[in-house]
């Protein structure tokens, strides 16, 4: 499984002691999952089955948005206490890809995203609250419907994550690369360019 996180959350992993990667957050919002079990609830851990996945690369939402740039993104600031309060250029961000190796005991699952990223496309300005909330609770179904274990996985979705409810100590992660935001997004994207020259 890969996952990107920031430099910060990555030198609180290996430098300051913590435990290795953490479930961070709830699978769905607790408001978007009131028909759901609550394991929908749980602190989960994200990743992605490959480094780069194609689906994930070239996905566009409806406002021409590159969902994997947005993911990429997020994951950059993770951890930056300031990240709410002053404006970061991207040249002060890292980004760092871990690679984590399973076991069966993780009970690893993979979900699409998708149905998450088609709720948006759906929602804009011109949308009432009360319509924003049911968009989003029919994805959150939709998303959780689509949970499978990874090991019954045909590669069939658009967007897929992997997930687990529990940590993955430091032994078991190995560092991939680090690099700043902006030399990450040059070599994903313009590896994407590259593969569509040479069709």
């Amino acid at each position: 499984m890969y996952h990107y996180t920031s430099d910060i959350c990555w030198d609180a992993m290996h430098l300051r002691g913590q435990e290795g990667l953490l479930p961070f957050r709830p699978l769905i919002q607790r408001e978007y999952a009131l028909t759901l079990p609550r394991q929908a609830l749980r602190s989960t851990l994200f990743g992605l089955p490959t480094e780069i996945p194609p689906s994930w690369r070239t996905y566009q939402n409806k406002k021409r948005q590159n969902v994997f740039e947005i993911l990429l993104r997020q994951s950059a600031l993770r951890g930056d206490d300031m990240a709410g309060f002053c404006e970061i250029s991207d040249s002060e961000l890292n980004l760092v890809l871990l690679k984590a190796t399973l076991l069966p005991s993780d009970q690893p699952h993979i979900i699409d995203f998708n149905h998450i990223s088609q709720a948006f496309n759906h929602i804009d300005q011109n949308t009432s609250p009360s319509q924003r909330t049911e968009h989003l609770i029919a994805a959150a179904t939709a998303y959780w419907n689509s949970r499978i274990p990874l090991t019954n996985y045909q590669h069939n979705y658009t967007l897929p994550e992997i997930l687990l409810h529990n940590p993955i100590p430091l032994e078991r992660i190995e560092i991939v690369w680090e690099k700043t935001l902006p030399q990450a997004l040059q070599d994903i994207f313009q590896q994407q360019s590259h593969s569509q020259n040479s069709l």
